[in-house]
């Protein structure tokens, strides 16, 4: 299991439910988002400005509750000095 799997507790309890992994993945992000967030010493109000976006939005990205598109995804990265990497694991067999 990679690195931000065990960070981020991205276990494989239901491993054929879309909508788990899914919600499990938002929140493995904004744990990311948050985590380079403290590393640069960068509050929410910053980051919207870096982005060009509403506090708000960045509020919702933060949450979990956004559908991020890729785009968004690689931005936020950018936009807090780091890049993103996507990593396809296999599913346990059991």
């Amino acid at each position: 299991m990679s690195e931000m799997a065990d960070d981020y507790g991205l276990e494989y309890d239901f491993p054929h439910d879309a909508d788990y992994l899914a919600a499990k993945a938002k929140l493995a992000i904004a744990g990311s988002l948050t985590d380079q967030m403290e590393k640069l010493g960068i509050n929410r109000t910053q980051l919207a400005q870096r982005l060009n976006v509403s506090a708000g939005r960045v509020t919702q990205i933060l949450a979990g509750y956004s559908n991020l598109t890729i785009d968004t995804l690689v931005a936020a990265a950018l936009g807090l000095e780091a890049t993103v990497y996507f990593e396809l694991l296999p599913i346990p067999a059991g």
